[in-house]
């Protein structure tokens, strides 16, 4: 798309949103906390920009079905509030700076399908996955 700069936080008016694809911009700085309480949203896209950090806030989206996070600067460890996501589908978020082992909330997510955490520095899978995960890349 190449818009530069930060999301911006009027992102909040557009309540009924279903999916948002921010993918391949140079969005830069902290993802507004306004997109964590888009109660409807389904599917969020925001590969390949610098969005950093991520935010713990990120659990309240219940609604979420898909996350695409990949080659962005987050770093740290994956939050653990990406439990409460009970009807996930598929997570996307390598290609970051996570470190750490995953924590043991992913094992929450019963309805996941797809896991994508590889090009991170994370430290062994020590959790229970599901055993139905259809495509796992670590």
């Amino acid at each position: 798309m190449g818009l530069v700069g930060s999301i911006p936080p009027e992102i909040r008016n557009l309540s009924f949103l279903i999916s948002l694809d921010l993918t391949k911009n140079t969005f830069g700085g902290p993802i507004p906390t306004p997109i964590f309480n888009l109660s409807f949203l389904e599917i969020l896209n925001l590969g390949e920009n610098n969005l950093e950090p991520l935010s713990p806030q990120m659990g309240n989206i219940t609604s979420l079905f898909r996350l695409s996070r990949e080659f962005n600067n987050f770093s740290g460890n994956i939050p653990k509030e990406i439990g409460p996501l009970s009807n996930f589908g598929r997570l996307s978020m390598s290609g970051n700076k996570f470190s750490g082992s995953l924590p043991r909330e992913i094992g929450n997510l019963t309805t996941m399908f797809g896991l994508f955490l590889h090009s991170n520095a994370l430290s062994g899978m020590n959790i229970f996955l599901p055993s139905y995960l259809q495509d796992i890349f670590y």
